[in-house]
């Protein structure tokens, strides 16, 4: 295996994006030892992504067994048959937010700003 197949491999790109956002969370945590972590402090969100990356990679090992396979599989075309629903219904609800901006009678420009 040379290194251009390795940087191309999807799932060795998800093992290097999450050990990095682990890393450099944890160099954070090393500095700053006394301040408490809150729900908006950045390293918690790095945290939090390095942690969905570590999932992600858990979950497509699993895939080496018979059983969890055809559920991750299933998982996999279930989330991919999703997107084009969720934008559909992204537009739609932006769309009767206009029109129901528009039968009011409100101004655009004030709603927003």
């Amino acid at each position: 295996m040379n290194s251009d197949d390795y940087l191309s491999d999807y799932w060795n790109f998800v093992d290097s994006v999450g050990n990095v956002v682990l890393i450099i969370h944890s160099a954070e945590r090393l500095v700053n030892k006394n301040i408490e972590l809150s729900k908006n402090d950045w390293s918690m969100i790095l945290l939090l992504i390095g942690l969905c990356f570590a999932g992600l990679r858990a979950i497509s090992v699993l895939r080496i067994f018979d059983t969890f396979a055809y559920l991750i599989q299933m998982l996999r075309q279930s989330l991919s048959d999703m997107v084009p629903f969720l934008l559909l219904i992204y537009l739609l609800v932006f769309l009767f937010t206009i029109i129901d901006y528009v039968m009011k009678g409100d101004n655009l420009k004030n709603a927003w700003g």
